[in-house]
């Protein structure tokens, strides 16, 4: 079975992310597999993506020579609606190929980070498209399968018209197990030694919680004086190598967003890695975490969100327990291996009919 799998950009960003590697786990496991970005293509800024989304010319051409070039049996589409554009879908049905899409964010319904209340499109000037969602409901006819990468984000989609099914990311638990012979040296670096630490990995913006950060680490400051905040995004940036060594000195893993954060993997690379976590009740990373035992679901906006930070930061033994639970959970429920295998049998189911 042939696997053509299309994602907008390489990178180290959550859907990139997660297009490479179910590439190269079902090359593994057997299938043909070529995964196609459109990195080459020129960029759009947010005036024109509202547009280009809908049919770009060197996204579909691209598209097609691969098409004729691979013959595949299978098209997984991750994140087209930056360069692909959404016409791809409609080309690779017609082809005889079957169509799969993981929908990663609110994109098929709205035009950028969806939180209450949502700004309305006419309200976005200049990139307000009045045909968007309707083109792309019309394509979406063409897809033989839509996964939500959470419950919280196919609710959403149900809301709107889309039906979907959840299809949890995965995460390879041995990748995330730190070379502890260089933690010393990755402490004095970022000049960590003998402070708690509370880790936040992410693209670090307002919506990613940094419109709550700093009240929330003043609060646990005031209780806990040798804490601190690693952030690992627009300042600090770490290799993929370097990666598990920031998870392995940090007391307490933190994703305090504030909108509709459909899946972020960030909890599933804590929890491989034997941390507990504080997360978000808002969006999808409440659903891999155990309440009370892998970790702490709360309101980013409400004081508890730091008290459970604290809770954590002064009970070591605590937060070491529920980082080992956390591990067993990830591992059992949310291993790279489960994902992939489920992805192979809607693959097979789909290419039988």
């Amino acid at each position: 079975m042939r696997v053509l799998i299309l994602s907008d950009r390489e990178g180290s960003g959550g859907a990139e992310k997660v297009a490479s590697v179910q590439a190269r786990e079902l090359a593994r496991a057997g299938l043909e597999v070529r995964l196609l970005t459109a990195e080459g293509l020129p960029n759009y800024g947010p005036r024109f993506r509202n547009w280009r989304m809908l049919w770009n010319r060197a996204g579909v051409n691209l598209f097609r020579k691969t098409l004729i070039d691979f013959k595949p049996d299978i098209v997984h589409c991750h994140n087209i609606h930056d360069k692909f554009s959404f016409a791809v879908l409609k080309i690779a049905q017609k082809s005889g190929a079957k169509v799969f899409l993981t929908a990663h964010d609110t994109y098929l319904f709205y035009p950028g980070k969806y939180f209450p209340p949502p700004a309305t499109q006419p309200s976005l000037g200049l990139r307000y498209n009045p045909f968007r969602n309707l083109v792309i409901k019309y394509y979406l006819k063409y897809i033989h399968q839509i996964f939500a990468v959470s419950d919280a984000l196919g609710e959403s989609l149900r809301a709107h018209g889309i039906a979907s099914v959840t299809l949890h990311n995965g995460v390879d638990v041995l990748a995330w197990q730190a070379e502890y012979s260089k933690l010393e040296e990755f402490k004095i670096r970022y000049n960590l030694a003998g402070r708690k630490v509370i880790l936040w990995v992410g693209r670090l913006s307002d919506l990613k919680g940094g419109v709550v950060v700093p009240a929330m680490i003043d609060r646990v400051r005031s209780e806990v004086s040798e804490a601190v905040i690693l952030g690992i995004g627009k300042e600090v940036k770490l290799t993929n190598e370097e990666m598990p060594l920031a998870y392995a000195v940090a007391d307490v893993v933190i994703v305090p967003s504030v909108y509709l954060d459909p899946f972020p993997t960030i909890v599933l690379e804590a929890g491989a890695s034997g941390r507990p976590v504080v997360v978000t009740n808002m969006g999808g990373a409440k659903e891999a975490v155990v309440e009370g035992e892998t970790g702490f679901v709360a309101d980013p906006y409400s004081p508890v969100f730091a008290d459970k930070i604290i809770e954590l930061l002064r009970n070591h033994e605590k937060a070491r327990k529920m980082g080992e639970k956390a591990r067993e959970h990830i591992s059992s429920n949310f291993s790279l291996k489960k994902q992939v295998e489920k992805l192979g049998s809607c693959y097979t189911a789909a290419y039988k009919k």
